[in-house]
Formats: structure tokens, C-alpha cells, sequence
């Protein structure tokens, strides 16, 4: 029982500490990327723009429908504060790349 929790410990700890760091990595990456339509620098803001529109969404699809349950993931890693771009990050490749919708609204709608 003691070995199994320690295993389980462990295992979980190694999880968490990878998380951080690739989100640490994509925080890097994107103070040095600069924006594909108006040449600004996307920093954490952007990161931290993304997220928050994520967790708005997902608040939103919560109050519609409580009680049900979802599997999504957060496609758009990145906003631009200047221009509003949408962009998704290849962690293999550590870079940014400009969001494109497969269905629905394109990129350039509005959230």
C-alpha cells in the first residue's frame, strides 16, 4: 500500500512538473514571436488573452448546459493584443502558427 502510493506520488509529480515546464517553454516562445499580421511582439499577454477566452467559453457552455460533462481541448494557444490574430502552438516544433477553423467561423471572427 505504502509503495503504491509513492509510485502514484511520484508519477504525479513528474506529470505536473511537465506541464510547467511546456507551458514555461510556450511563455518563451511567444515573447519572442512576433505577430504574422501586425509584426508585434505576442509575449505572455497573448498566452494569458487565450486562456481567459477559454475559460470564458467553457464558463458560457457550463451555464447553458449544467450538469453535462466535455472533452475540449484549447485549440487557440495565443491572441495578439494588437490585432487580435488567433494563433495555435506546435509544441514539437516550438513555434506559433496562425489558427484556421476546420468548421464553423473562420479565424478572423470575433469570440
Amino acid at each position: 500500500m505504502g509503495l503504491s502510493f509513492i509510485l502514484l506520488l511520484a508519477v504525479v509529480t513528474l506529470a505536473a512538473w511537465s506541464v510547467s515546464r511546456d507551458e514555461a517553454k510556450k511563455r518563451r516562445v511567444a515573447a519572442e514571436f512576433r505577430c504574422t499580421k501586425c509584426g508585434s511582439l505576442l509575449g505572455e499577454d497573448a498566452v494569458d488573452a487565450a486562456d481567459k477566452v477559454h475559460v470564458e467559453q467553457m464558463k458560457q457552455l457550463r451555464e447553458q448546459h449544467p450538469g453535462a460533462r466535455f472533452r475540449i481541448v484549447q485549440n487557440i494557444k495565443a491572441i495578439c493584443t494588437v490585432c487580435g490574430q488567433q494563433y495555435t502552438y506546435d509544441e514539437k516544433e516550438q513555434m506559433f502558427a496562425i489558427y484556421k477553423r476546420r468548421w464553423g467561423r473562420d479565424s478572423s471572427d470575433e469570440i
